[in-house]
């Protein structure tokens, strides 16, 4: 029987996979160095490695029998990836290693192995022993380390000749909702898709999305889970998180995504008027260099929040009263109401039962907080701010019935509050 490999993640499916883990599970711890040490093998490839603890400087050390040899090493972990350093015929090459469920990926020479972790091995007595690695293209692992500043204005040249960080940043794009504009480097061209921007340069690899997020509390994002993995029978992807700066969140996504080794760096940007904006870079392992997030450091640092408009005139139509859904489907009944109250604080409401026959069922939710409506886009949105939910949008649209409005698309009656 034939398999289907799965394409290609799109970068829009990259972003919204962002989105997805900051809010379910996030972590402000990465691989400690003892989770790396140890003996990674595929006998059939011929492929031993040994990661031994850092030395003085900063770098693992450890040997790499590869095509029959026994070659000497230096690492370092870089976006959540181990980056290596060796030496073949006097040339400087690297290979990396990315966990992906219980095996490790492998890639070198361009060719992707899977290895295996195990407790101990032994390199043959009879294979030829190489040099010891003289040079390095490694940066200090100092520069390596996740950053927790704020973004620089400095540009600069990277070391890889297929990401060079440009000098100008000069075309403004603006967001779709209009909550923020933002300058996007010269020689990248942007395109929107469902409201997000994509970004992508001739012979680059690595691609660039901007969009909104409607993520309030960036505290939340900092406490919730603890190196939390998500595996299927194709992807496995550990999220970290950390502070950036002081508002900020940088969160990095690394796995195997839809077949592909793959590592998302995201900051999150925080606007003081609610919600904020997000930068992030995909990129694969064969891609992998720091200059791509110290693009994304640029780009982010070009953003600009704009205070939204208030509506008044849905304001006065909804302000003190009741958002009423109702449903009823084979047996099940769904109510749910927001009561918006005139001081701008709400409450929420949630019930769903369902009787058939001898059987019953029910569930119920509740939640508080503030409230306001906008003009974004020439849409009228209700954001809720719920000390449970975090933030929600609600786009508001007329309905033929005075008393009715909707709401996400779903129908909404306008009541007085009970």
């Amino acid at each position: 029987m034939e398999t289907t490999m799965p394409t290609t993640p799109t970068a829009k499916q990259m972003i919204m996979l962002c989105f997805t883990v900051s809010v379910m599970f996030v972590s402000i711890t990465s691989f400690a160095q003892d989770k790396w040490l140890g003996f990674y093998e595929s006998p059939a490839d011929k492929i031993l490695l040994q990661v031994e603890p850092k030395d003085k400087e900063g770098y693992f050390r450890g040997r790499l029998l590869y095509q029959d040899v026994i070659i000497p090493m230096k690492a370092l972990t870089l976006l959540g990836v181990m980056v290596g350093e060796y030496q073949s015929n006097g040339a400087d090459k690297q290979f990396t290693l990315t966990r992906t469920g219980d095996v490790w990926a492998f890639s070198i020479d361009n060719q992707d192995y899977s290895l295996k972790k195990v407790p101990n091995a032994e390199f043959p007595a009879d294979a030829t022993v190489a040099t010891q690695v003289t040079k390095s293209r490694l940066p200090p692992p100092q520069q390596a380390a996740t950053s927790n500043a704020a973004p620089v204005t400095a540009t600069s040249t990277a070391a890889s000749a297929e990401v060079i960080i440009p000098e100008n940043f000069s075309t403004v794009i603006k967001d779709p909702g209009g909550t923020f504009t933002v300058n996007i480097p010269d020689g990248w061209q942007s395109k929107l898709q469902d409201d997000v921007y994509v970004l992508t340069k001739t012979g680059e690899t690595t691609e660039i999305g901007i969009a909104a997020h409607h993520y309030s509390d960036r505290q939340q994002m900092l406490r919730e889970g603890n190196g939390e993995e998500f595996e299927d029978i194709f992807n496995y992807i550990t999220v970290t998180v950390q502070p950036y700066g002081t508002q900020h969140v940088r969160m990095t996504s690394s796995g195997k995504l839809k077949g592909r080794n793959v590592v998302i760096e995201a900051l999150f940007l925080y606007s003081p008027h609610g919600g904020g904006a997000m930068v992030s870079a995909t990129m694969y392992s064969k891609n992998l260099v720091p200059e791509h997030f110290r693009l994304v450091e640029q780009i982010a640092q070009t953003v600009v929040f704009e205070k939204p408009v208030e509506d008044n005139t849905w304001l006065n139509r909804v302000r003190g009263k009741q958002l009423l859904y109702l449903k009823t489907i084979s047996g099940g009944s769904t109510k749910y109401y927001y009561n918006l109250y005139s001081n701008g604080r709400y409450d929420y409401v949630y019930t769903y039962t369902y009787n058939s026959n001898s059987f019953y069922g029910s569930d119920n939710d509740r939640d508080q907080g503030t409230w306001r409506i906008v003009n974004r886009g020439n849409k009228a949105v209700l954001i809720l701010n719920g000390n449970k939910k975090g933030m929600q949008e609600i786009v508001l649209e007329q309905r033929p019935a005075s008393n009715e409005l909707t709401g996400n698309g779903e129908r909404l009656f306008v009541k007085a509050i009970e």
